[in-house]
């Protein structure tokens, strides 16, 4: 068994916070920073066979498990946030006693959105999406990682530069159900970012200071917040193929070529409900039975070309 430690990132433990009117949209949004989030702490088993069959040639297989507290995440609500312009006095005040529940025109920050707009007014308070970084109270992840290596040396000719690395995990991770900082029902939810299918493969050449690498990532879907209003957000799964090559033109110089997302790949975030009133509760979306096609946000960044020259001296 294993003690590790993980500091939080430096950009979330910088104190205050920030409120940005949206006065052309109709969501205005709140960031609460956290100077006092704890370290990540975590106990690990792990349990691995190893067979070195041949020189270049590795086949192994580990099993680990993962307690884990003090994570790292965030969470969000829609809230009414009180309006400070004008205040001479404000000792005392902290981001949370800033927030409200149920909209107080005296006191609130304006909905300027419906009223420029001439649109109506929903309450005369502006709906803001406050967003806070957080400690999880605890997670753990247990599953397997299996790994095949090997270079072809053995085969004839220029066959011998030949090589290839495969990688499969399978991770099953939740973390506790609690009450988060604003008022927000936290469920048992998978750790964010860590797919429960996740498989690698590299196809290699190298011989004389040449290579060509080929390099397939596959992952299946994982949880990208489990506090996202009254539901979580979800990464769809997907697959990437990138290439890598050299070729060695003499002692001195190389030319490089790189190839990064041949595949193209579309990345796309949803939504599923958990608390929300007008849909009903769905639960984890890695469960199955779950509506996947409330998309919040697709992008895609197209595939990547680098040609390059290395000189060396």
């Amino acid at each position: 068994m294993s003690k590790t430690m993980a500091r939080p990132r430096i950009d979330s433990l910088q104190p205050g916070f920030s409120l940005s009117e949206n006065i052309w949209g109709t969501s205005s949004w709140g960031t609460i920073n956290n100077p006092n989030l704890e370290p990540l702490e975590s106990k690990n088993i792990d349990v691995s066979w190893e067979w070195y069959f041949a020189e270049g040639g590795l086949l192994a297989a580990t099993l680990f498990y993962k307690d884990m507290k003090n994570f790292e995440e965030s969470e969000s609500i829609s809230v009414y946030w009180q309006d400070f312009r004008g205040a001479t006095d404000l000792t005392g005040v902290t981001a949370l006693s800033a927030l409200m529940e149920i909209p107080d025109e005296s006191r609130c920050l304006p909905d300027r959105y419906s009223i420029w707009h001439d649109i109506g007014v929903r309450s005369g308070c502006d709906l803001v999406t406050v967003r806070a970084n957080r400690n999880g109270a605890g997670a753990t992840t247990q599953g397997v990682e299996l790994s095949y290596n090997q270079n072809y040396d053995f085969l004839p000719g220029i066959w011998s530069g030949l090589g290839i690395a495969l990688n499969y995990t399978y991770s099953d991770s939740e973390t506790e159900a609690e009450q988060g900082t604003l008022t927000t029902e936290l469920a048992a939810m998978p750790l964010a970012r860590v797919p429960r299918h996740t498989a690698n493969a590299t196809l290699f050449w190298e011989r004389d200071g040449h290579l060509i690498r080929l390099s397939y990532n596959y992952r299946t879907d994982s949880l990208e917040n489990r506090s996202f209003f009254n539901g979580a957000l979800w990464n769809e799964g997907g697959d990437r193929l990138d290439l890598s090559a050299t070729w060695k033109i003499n002692d001195n110089f190389s030319m490089t070529l790189s190839g990064v997302n041949l595949t193209d790949e579309i990345s796309r975030q949803y939504y599923t409900s958990l608390t929300d009133p007008g849909i009903e509760a769905e639960g984890n979306a890695l469960d199955g039975d779950v509506t996947t096609s409330r998309t919040i946000k697709e992008w895609q960044t197209g595939r990547l070309f680098r040609l390059g020259v290395r000189a060396s001296f």
